[in-house]
Formats: C-alpha cells, sequence, structure tokens
C-alpha cells in the first residue's frame, strides 16, 4: 500500500493518536536507548510525533510521500524537532547509528514477501548501534479478519464535504489483502476517488525468529503485547519482539 492522498487523509481522521497502552509501553521501552530512534514506516507521524513531544530524539521514514509531507506539517505545526525522510528499506542511508528501531502496529508485515522482510532485517541490524536493539510488533495467522466480509466507514469534514471508506477483505496465501476505495464528497457529489490495495503478510512466532537469528540478531525475547512478564501463546493475534543487534 502506497497510502495516496484520500487515504492519508482517511488514516490521519482514523488514527489521529495511538492508543495509550501501546505509546505508554513504547515510551518505557525507549527511555533506555542509547542514541537516537528509528522509526521506518513512519507513516504519518502517530507514534514519532507524541513521542518527539516527550523528549524522544527519534527519526523516521517513510515510502509514501502523501504521509511524510503530513507528518512534517503536523510536526511543524506542533514546533517539534524529529527529521523525517521519504524513503524506504532500500534506499535509506543513514548518517548515524540508531539505539533503537522502532515498528509497531504490526507494519512490518507490510512488506511485500519474505524476501524483503530479510532485506529489511539486514538493513535494521546495519543501522543499530553494537548494543542497539529492535523492536517491532508482529502481527500472527490468528490475526486474520473475516473474508468476503465488505465495510464502510465515514468522516465528516469542513463545509459539508465528507470522506469515505468502502473495502473488501480476501485472504491470500500469506495472509489478507483489504481493496479499498476512498471517496471525497461534497454534499453527496463525488469531488475525488483513490483505490488502495492494503495487503498484509503474516507471520508465526517460530518464523519470524528463525529470520532474525538467521540475519544476525541476538538475545531475541518476545510476549505478548504490551506485557513482558507473559509467554505467547498461538492463539495471540499479535506479539513483541524485542531482539539485539
Amino acid at each position: 500500500m502506497n497510502y495516496g492522498k484520500l487515504s492519508t487523509l482517511y488514516y490521519d481522521l482514523s488514527k489521529p493518536f495511538p492508543p495509550k497502552v501501546e505509546f505508554d509501553f513504547y515510551f518505557r521501552e525507549l527511555q533506555s536507548a542509547k542514541g537516537k530512534v528509528l522509526e521506518p514506516m513512519c507513516g504519518s507521524g502517530r507514534f514519532l510525533r507524541p513521542l518527539a513531544a516527550q523528549g524522544i530524539k527519534i527519526e523516521g521514514f517513510d515510502k509514501s510521500p502523501q504521509m511524510i509531507q503530513a507528518c512534517i506539517s503536523h510536526l511543524l505545526e506542533s514546533k517539534l524537532a524529529a527529521e523525517v525522510f521519504h524513503s524506504d528499506f532500500r534506499e535509506y542511508s543513514p548518517n548515524s547509528k540508531y539505539g533503537v528501531v522502532l515498528i509497531p502496529s504490526g507494519s512490518f508485515g507490510l512488506l511485500k514477501d519474505v524476501e524483503e522482510q530479510i532485506r529489511a532485517l539486514e538493513k535494521i541490524l546495519d543501522w543499530l548501534e553494537t548494543d542497539g536493539f529492535l523492536i517491532m510488533e508482529i502481527e500472527t495467522p490468528a490475526a486474520l479478519p473475516i473474508a468476503g466480509k465488505w465495510q464502510g466507514k465515514s468522516y465528516s469534514l469542513d463545509e459539508g464535504c465528507e470522506i469515505t471508506i468502502s473495502g473488501n477483505c480476501l485472504t491470500t496465501r500469506t495472509g489478507y489483502k483489504n481493496e479499498i476505495i476512498y471517496k471525497l464528497l461534497s454534499n453527496g457529489e463525488i469531488l475525488e476517488e483513490e483505490q488502495e490495495d492494503f495487503e498484509m503478510n503474516l507471520t508465526t512466532h517460530e518464523t519470524i525468529l528463525r529470520l532474525l537469528e538467521d540475519v544476525g540478531f541476538s538475545r531475541i525475547e518476545t510476549f505478548p503485547p504490551f506485557d513482558p512478564t507473559r509467554n505467547v501463546s498461538e492463539l495471540e493475534p499479535s506479539f513483541i519482539i524485542r531482539a539485539h543487534g
């Protein structure tokens, strides 16, 4: 998914802030960072902006120019100092190493296949300080939504405008795909329309552990969201990974 103009607008309206339990967990984790934090796939900054507001030295990148522009606009409005870049795992080349790489909310599953995930993990390992770590949430096959069900929602905007979303979920070999149509309307008249395919790859506990180990990560810990005191169950729709470089 590339997140165009309408999908970026809808994302900002539907997810303006991170869930408190998630934010509090990641904030605690990042306070121990020895160096800067990087959030790949940062989007419009749902996590990045409030983390920066709390004093975390954080940078981010996203492959969607619309998402990055939205993030920059939000940072300027809030007078927050955080650098973000229009880039992806293949092209991003930082000037220095990071203490932590953060990928929340299952975004790692947006990488299209295992080969792309391996390349991303190799890059992350290279970007980390010697004692740095990766922390991310992984969605599992238990998170598979009901296929074939159309869903819709709308948000009101200014001056009689609204943005609507409708989508159909399809099962894929490695997860699911939402075929989504976004519409911007004014008094019922369609002004703009945009179609996006949101494809999520779901990963088992064993698979991601093997990928991390093969790439060269060490001291890999896994636990349910967002409780390090519990063990991961096969029934969990997602889990947290903390892996050291």
